[in-house]
This record gives structure tokens, C-alpha cells and sequence, in this order.
């Protein structure tokens, strides 16, 4: 299946500025970018640098002067959905999951995953089945967390969020991931088609 995705952004720049994006759709052996396009309102100089293991391309924008800067981004992508039923999802313990999935296990800045662990042990520790622990976090998330925006900024941590019980998408997301860390459940965040947007005067969610 073929799908285009697109994403326009506006910065009101204050003054010479370095702008560092981290704009593209992940790709994977499920999905593949077909082609892509940046367009800038104005000509300024841009460079490319990948991250060590390749997995992340940054864009480098030197901004010379204030004004608005404006970033038209698209892509049309490739992906294969493959659908598994819950029961053919086996519990993998710790000391056999691959190395690649260990680090989605521990906590972070915006995953406080080792604050919530009595919470999501007492909860949700008693449910056999992480795949059945993972929806049950989902239902209480829906449940309890009021969505609203103009609560939570790109300072909030999952902590806060089960805390107000309120934000937006992004701090669901931030929650869910630390209480199935705190249930060893290796968890990060993650969409099949995602663009990701990182500025210099921004913290990256990732």
C-alpha cells in the first residue's frame, strides 16, 4: 500500500539561528520511501548528517536572519500491515529478548518507567499475558487521562501526566511506554509512518 504523507511547519526566527531537523518516515523491512521533497520559502544553506547507526538524518539550516521561516516536507512511502492474532504472541523473557530490545526497557526523561513500577505493578501485575497487560494499560489510559491540550509542553514526563491525569496524544504515548517498561515490557515510541521533528531550541521526544 502506497500512502503519501505530508507536513508543512512555521518558525518565527528572533535571530541568526542553526535549525537541526530530524524530518523523514522510518524506514524498516515493512516500509520504504518511494521519494521525498523539502521546500524552504526562502534559499539558505542546508546540510545532511546520519546519526552512528543510520537510522536518523538530520538536516542542518543556518538561518542568517529573523523572520519566518517556513518548511514544506513530503513523501510518498511503501508499507506492508501484517496483522497476528494475540494468541499466536508469545511472552518473551528478559534474558532472551534480542539485544536491540533492551534498551526499551529502561527508564528515561520522559518514561519514568523505575517512579511507576508500583503503580503499574499493582495495577496491572497480576495479568498474565504482556499482550493483555498492554491492553489493559491502553483501556486505563483512555479511561482516566483527560485529553485537552494547553496542560502539558514538551517538558512533561509521563510522571506528570498519570499525576494530572491530563495532556495530549504525545503524553499518552509518553505514559503508556513507561508503564509497560515498568512491566519489562520493552516498549518506545513509535508509528508506522512517522516524521519526527527536532529543533535546536526544542528537547527531541525520542
Amino acid at each position: 500500500m502506497k500512502l503519501e504523507v505530508s507536513v508543512r511547519v512555521v518558525y518565527e526566527v528572533i535571530s541568526s539561528s542553526t535549525l537541526i531537523l530530524n524530518v523523514q518516515p522510518v524506514k524498516s523491512a515493512g516500509q520504504f520511501l518511494v521519494e521525498e521533497h523539502m521546500e524552504l520559502n526562502q534559499q539558505l544553506k542546508m546540510r545532511e548528517l546520519f546519526s552512528i547507526s543510520g537510522e536518523k538524518r538530520f538536516k542542518i539550516i543556518e538561518i542568517p536572519d529573523a523572520g519566518n521561516l517556513m518548511i514544506h516536507y513530503r513523501a510518498l512511502v511503501e508499507t506492508e500491515v501484517r496483522a497476528v492474532d494475540a494468541e499466536h504472541l508469545d511472552d518473551i523473557p528478559i534474558g532472551n529478548m534480542l539485544v536491540s530490545a533492551l534498551s526499551y526497557l529502561n527508564p528515561s526523561r520522559y518514561c519514568q518507567s523505575d517512579k511507576l513500577y508500583k503503580f503499574a505493578f499493582h495495577k496491572f501485575g497480576h495479568i498474565d499475558h504482556a499482550f493483555y497487560k498492554v491492553m489493559a494499560i491502553r483501556d486505563w489510559i483512555y479511561t482516566n487521562v483527560e485529553y485537552s491540550g494547553g496542560y502539558t509542553n514538551a517538558q512533561t514526563s509521563s510522571y506528570d501526566t498519570i499525576t494530572e491525569q491530563i495532556g495530549v496524544c504525545r503524553d499518552f504515548a509518553h505514559l503508556g511506554i513507561a508503564l509497560c517498561r515498568a512491566l519489562t515490557i520493552p516498549a518506545r515510541y513509535y508509528t508506522r509512518l512517522c516524521i519526527s521533528i527536532a529543533a535546536c531550541r526544542f528537547p527531541c521526544l525520542f
